[in-house]
């Protein structure tokens, strides 16, 4: 409940007013999906590499990093707004990302 009254206002007696709400989990998430999208750009020696070692055109390897870029952008804010919804249920988000580390790990070593 978005009007409910923290512990510590319970406590100075005082009363939380109604406001908008900010949905940190979707600000982070487009924050993250910024700075991923940059490192990715700066790791154009693997585009040399896909080049090189698999003799693909340069086109089609800018072309899979842009689409992937992408996807990154606009995969995390609504990863974020997913951490939001999941915060809003009382679920632990932190269980839920360690639950999704190992998963994530096998995914980024296969890319």
């Amino acid at each position: 409940d978005r009007f409910a009254m923290s512990a510590s206002d319970r406590i100075r007696g005082g009363e939380k007013k109604p406001g908008p709400t900010m949905p940190w989990g979707s600000l982070y998430g487009t924050g993250f999906g910024a700075i991923t999208a940059s490192r990715i750009a700066h790791e154009a020696h693997l585009q040399g590499y896909y080049i090189g070692t698999l003799g693909l055109a340069p086109s089609i390897v800018g072309a899979g990093w842009s689409v992937f870029c992408g996807v990154v952008a606009l995969a995390e804010p609504v990863i974020g707004g997913v951490l939001d919804f999941i915060r809003s249920k009382g679920m632990n988000v932190p269980a839920v990302l360690l639950g999704l580390l190992i998963p994530w790990l096998a995914l980024v070593h296969l890319i």
